[in-house]
Parts: C-alpha cells; structure tokens; sequence
C-alpha cells in the first residue's frame, strides 16, 4: 500500500523503525543460537564486504531519532570499507550508545560523541 503526502522524514522515521526491528529480531535470533552452541564453539559471524562508516552513520541515526534530547556526533577518520558482520556490529554499537545514553553521565549540553579511525591501508 502507498501512502500519498507522506514526508520524506516520516518515511526516514518509519524505515529506521523497520531497521531496529529486524536487527531486534536477528539478536533474538542470535540470543536463541547462542544458547543451543556448545561449550567452546564461537557465535558464527557472516562477513560480508560493507562499510563499516555506513554502519555507524545508521545506527547514529536511529539513536538521534530515538532520542531527539541528545545531541550524537559521529567523527570517522580513515577508510572502512573491508568485510563486516554488519548486524553484529549494528547490534553493538546500538546497545553500547543506548547504554551510554542512558546510563551515562548527564551533562550539558547532552552530547554524546562516537570517534572511530582505521589504521589499515588496502
């Protein structure tokens, strides 16, 4: 179904939405494979070709979305693109800044600033 007259910022909004859905979905999905695992066997990881900036950018996203309080600024030096679990790192980054927004120290303004750089050339 199409809607006619929807914003461009309600569709961002709604597909961000879906996003944090379906990562939500892998984790659980992720949890119950964890539990089935042997001891000393590894959680698999599907490494794909991506980039990893992407990744961050859209999960900085979300969270600005989510939390419209808090100013989040994302500051990346270097090249990422290379092979990456993307939904495993999503997965990361997303608990790791929703933690931190909501645990961490309150300050004024309320920012939160997220530095990442590579050291790897191709």
């Amino acid at each position: 179904m199409r809607f006619e007259n929807v914003s461009d910022k309600i569709v961002s909004t709604a597909t961000r939405i879906y996003n944090s859905s379906q990562r939500m979905s892998k984790l659980i999905n992720d949890l119950m494979d964890y539990t089935r695992t042997q001891p000393g066997k590894k959680l698999p990881v599907d490494l794909k070709p991506s980039n990893l900036a992407k990744i961050c950018a859209d999960i900085v996203e979300e969270q600005q979305i989510a939390n419209p309080e808090h100013s989040i600024v994302l500051s990346m030096e270097g090249t990422f693109d290379g092979k990456w679990d993307d939904q495993r790192i999503a997965q990361v980054l997303s608990n790791l800044l929703g933690n931190a927004i909501q645990y961490g120290v309150i300050v004024q303004p309320k920012n939160a600033y997220i530095g990442v750089s590579s050291f790897w050339s191709k």
